[in-house]
C-alpha cells in the first residue's frame, strides 16, 4: 500500500492544480488541508495512468514519476519566451521522439533533448532528455496530460 503522504511529495494533486484532471475519488488537498483524507491509501488494486489530454492515449504511469535535480515539477521559459510547466517521468511509452537530439538551449545541464510527441495524435507533449551515458527521462508538459484511475 502506498501512503498518500508519498503521493503528495510528487506534485500535490489537489484541486488547485490546473494541469491535471482529478479523479473523483482522489483525496484532494495537501496533507492536513480541509478535504484531505489522511486515511486514504492506494492499494495494489488502485492504479493511476497518465493520458494525452488531446486524444486519451495512455502515455505513462504514476510509477514513472521521477525527480530530476531534486524535483518532479519544473517551470522553464524557452528562447521564444514561452513558459512550460513540466513533470519528469522515467518512461513514456505513448510518446514518439521527433528530431535529432541537441544540447542547444537545454534546460537540464549535460542532457540533449528531442521532441516527445503523442504517438496517436502527434501533439507535442514535451521532450525526451538523454546523456551519452545512457541516462534518460521525459519532461512532459503537465497541462497536456490527464490522470485517470485504471484499477
Amino acid at each position: 500500500m502506498r501512503n498518500m503522504a508519498s503521493l503528495n511529495t510528487y506534485g500535490n494533486f489537489g484541486k488547485d492544480r490546473k494541469w491535471c484532471r482529478i479523479p473523483e475519488d482522489w483525496p484532494t488537498g495537501p496533507l492536513g488541508a480541509p478535504g484531505h483524507r489522511e486515511d486514504a491509501l492506494l492499494t495494489e488494486e488502485d492504479s493511476y495512468a497518465i493520458f494525452c489530454a488531446a486524444c486519451n492515449l495512455r502515455i505513462t504511469d504514476f510509477e514513472s514519476v521521477l525527480e530530476v535535480n531534486g524535483r518532479h515539477e519544473h517551470t522553464f521559459v524557452n528562447p521564444a519566451g514561452v513558459s512550460f510547466h513540466i513533470g519528469c517521468f522515467s518512461s513514456a511509452r505513448g510518446c514518439r521522439l521527433e528530431g535529432i537530439p541537441t544540447g542547444n538551449f537545454t534546460w537540464f545541464s549535460g542532457y540533449a533533448w528531442a521532441y516527445a510527441l503523442c504517438t496517436s495524435c502527434r501533439v507535442h507533449l514535451g521532450w525526451h532528455y538523454s546523456k551519452g551515458t545512457g541516462e534518460e527521462f521525459y519532461g512532459l508538459i503537465l497541462a497536456r496530460l490527464v490522470w485517470a484511475k485504471t484499477g
